[in-house]
């Protein structure tokens, strides 16, 4: 079902709106503002993507784990290939990707609803778990 929005819903939505607009404001002005926001998204894919990188690359070298960058890297490349494809609800939907309150919003909401078991060898634990009613043991100290 999904793959079935994706490959036939959203171009017929798009087409419709490509129409529509172009039916108000002119196809030249239509084909330019699809022109413009495939550049535009190519640019913002490269400024942000390049960012997260970096940010990235630091967390690594402090040790720490990157899983916000990796999450934001994860939407700037959608909405940076979102946004190089023809139609304006694909623009609004990349840009949506590329504004960072917006992304940061929906990247605290998925991770809020995946439960990730990562252990961290310094400490020796979960780094998740910070419940204090839970005694870890090994399976020799259990007699």
């Amino acid at each position: 079902m999904p793959l079935l929005i994706i490959f036939i819903v959203i171009p017929i939505i798009e087409l419709w709106l490509i129409v529509f607009v172009g039916s108000y404001i002119g196809p030249t002005i239509t084909i330019f503002l699809i022109l413009l926001t495939g550049l535009i998204g190519f640019d913002f894919l490269r400024k942000q993507g390049l960012d997260t990188i970096f940010r990235f690359k630091k967390k690594i070298f402090e040790n720490k784990l990157p899983l916000d960058e990796l999450f934001e890297g994860l939407f700037i490349s959608i909405g940076g290939v979102i946004l190089i494809l023809p139609g304006f609800l694909t623009d609004t939907l990349g840009v949506l990707c590329l504004l960072p309150k917006i992304r940061l919003f929906f990247i605290k909401l998925i991770l809020s609803k995946i439960k990730f078991n990562l252990y961290d060898a310094n400490k020796g634990k979960n780094i998740f778990d910070n419940d204090a009613n839970i005694i870890d043991v090994d399976h020799d100290d259990v007699r």
